[in-house]
């Protein structure tokens, strides 16, 4: 066995000091610390390796002397060998998820000393082994929305209620919905059983105080709205959206993964290689928001009180989310979402302005076009739902 195979199982053995090991954020201490305690235990190292980290993963799950998922461990991403599924693996311990993406948080903690010495994978289909003898809470709830929406902007306000965590587009479940793309193989069901295992690896409380904890997916997530229900047909969801136009002229800023044509496998949206060649990027926008309004409309029963327009928030957010999600609302948790929503939803540091208008007034003669042929419809539909659903409401009859 060489020292790096030999150096990973053993810190892996060792997982009563992950979380000690991951807060050594200093390169230098880091590798004097762990230098040590490999030679304490006899193991033999090369100090390089403890600087530069693992060059090859070790295929072993993070999991206990029972198969059980270890505390602190969350999947980080699904990477395809072939048809291979492979997990990777990162150590977040009782790091507080409140950045605006699951990813960057990820990322950051990826980049720990401890993360990049300690590289764990293992395959997908083993993923359930893993799972704990109590799952802790399900999700309160799911979030969906159109993009460029102020989606964020809401699971931000909620990210900062201290007892409710946050799971803000996880990579994993893309890579998960989206896994048939690489291997034919990962049926529907398969693809449940995926989904609802990360749910539950996702669910023991991070933190004590926790009682909620809330999903928001991808935008494109939501035209795989019917097996999404079908894996978790009781947890409460909001669909967010707001005038297609604006959120054409966001991505004309700078483009989504979505937006940008090919990028997503075109039969997700109802495409071929063939067709996409021929839109411009402003028709092929213009297709895949009317693909994902229109997803949202084929889903029965639409309760209207789930669908949610940018105009309505911040207020909504605490009106009519945290009551959709069982959580309680009180003048403490609205003065959170209060101070939160002052802020700009990705730059923080930066205070919120309405961005409307500018928006708006950067729609072009072309985007008109093709939002009318392809958006339109389904978004006006949309919008009378909404709005048959408050009237109602005001009647006392939904």
């Amino acid at each position: 066995m060489d020292e790096e195979t030999e150096v990973q199982p053993r810190l892996l053995a060792a997982h009563e000091h992950h979380q000690h090991w991951f807060l050594l954020q200093d390169a230098a201490r880091f590798t004097a610390e762990i230098g040590a305690w490999l030679a304490g235990e006899g193991v033999a190292y090369d100090p390089v390796m403890l600087t530069r980290g693992a060059a090859a993963p070790l295929d072993q799950p993070p999991a206990d002397d029972e198969g059980r998922l270890l505390p602190g461990w969350y999947p980080r991403r699904i990477v395809w060998e072939g048809a291979q599924g492979w997990v990777e693996w990162c150590f977040v311990g009782d790091t507080p998820l409140t950045d605006p993406f699951y990813e960057q948080t990820l990322n950051r903690c990826a980049a720990a000393p401890f993360n990049r010495l300690l590289r764990l994978r293992s395959p997908l289909d083993t993923l359930p082994n893993l799972l704990p003898a109590s799952t802790g809470c399900t999700p309160s709830g799911f979030v969906f929305h159109l993009s460029r929406c102020g989606s964020t902007w809401l699971t931000q306000m909620l990210a900062a209620l201290p007892d409710c965590r946050v799971l803000s587009e996880p990579q994993p479940i893309d890579d998960v919905l989206r896994s048939h793309f690489r291997n034919p193989a990962m049926t529907p069901e398969r693809r449940i059983q995926a989904l609802q295992t990360l749910i539950a690896l996702w669910g023991p409380r991070q933190h004590l105080e926790e009682q909620h904890w809330i999903v928001k997916f991808d935008a494109w997530a939501a035209l795989d709205l019917p097996l999404i229900r079908r894996a978790f047909p009781d947890v409460p969801w909001v669909f967010l959206y707001r005038d297609p136009g604006e959120v054409l002229a966001s991505h004309r800023r700078q483009p989504g993964m979505h937006m940008a044509p090919g990028v997503i496998d075109p039969p997700w949206f109802g495409l071929s290689g063939a067709m996409v060649q021929k839109m411009s990027p402003a028709e092929y926008g213009a297709w895949v928001l009317g693909r994902i309004i229109r997803s949202v409309l084929r889903f029965h029963p639409l309760e209207s009180r789930r669908l949610l327009h940018y105009r309505e928030l911040p207020t909504a957010g605490w009106a009519r989310v945290l009551p959709k999600f069982g959580i309680e609302v009180d003048d403490t948790r609205i003065a959170a979402m209060q101070a939160t929503a002052s802020r700009h939803a990705k730059r923080p540091y930066e205070a919120f302005t309405e961005d409307g208008p500018a928006k708006r007034a950067e729609i072009t003669a072309d985007d008109r076009t093709h939002l009318v042929r392809w958006t339109d419809p389904f978004y006006q539909a949309l919008e009378g739902a909404r709005h048959s659903g408050d009237l109602m409401l005001q009647r006392g009859v939904e």
